[in-house]
C-alpha cells in the first residue's frame, strides 16, 4: 500500500518448519520480505473464506437447474447408486431424474 501507514502488531506463532520454509522461499523468489509473504497467503486464505460464499450460490443455481430438468420418472440419488454399485445399468427405456 504505498503512501499508507498500516498499523503492525506483532505475533509470535509456531508453525510447521515445512510451511516456513516454502514461505521464505516464496519471499526470496518474489523479492519480498518474510512478513509479506506471510500476508500474502494470508489474504489469499481470507479470500477463500469469501468465496464459499460464491460456491453456495453457485450450488443453488445448480439445484434450480436440476429441478427444472425433468427426464422420465423421478428417482433418489440412493437409488441411482444402487444402480451403479450392482453393475446394473438403466433398461432399456428407462430413464432416471435427479
Amino acid at each position: 500500500m504505498a503512501g499508507c501507514a498500516e498499523t503492525r502488531l506483532p505475533v509470535t506463532m509456531r508453525l510447521p518448519r515445512r510451511e516456513v520454509e516454502l514461505v521464505s522461499e516464496y519471499a526470496q523468489e518474489a523479492g519480498v520480505t518474510r512478513t509479506e509473504a506471510f500476508l500474502h497467503f494470508l489474504r489469499l486464505g481470507l479470500q477463500v473464506d469469501d468465496s464459499s460464499e460464491r460456491l453456495a450460490s453457485i450450488e443453488q443455481s445448480v439445484e434450480e437447474i436440476l429441478r427444472c430438468v425433468t427426464v422420465g420418472k423421478p428417482a433418489s440419488v440412493g437409488f441411482a447408486a444402487a444402480k451403479a454399485a450392482d453393475g446394473g445399468g438403466l433398461e432399456e427405456g428407462e430413464e432416471i431424474r435427479l
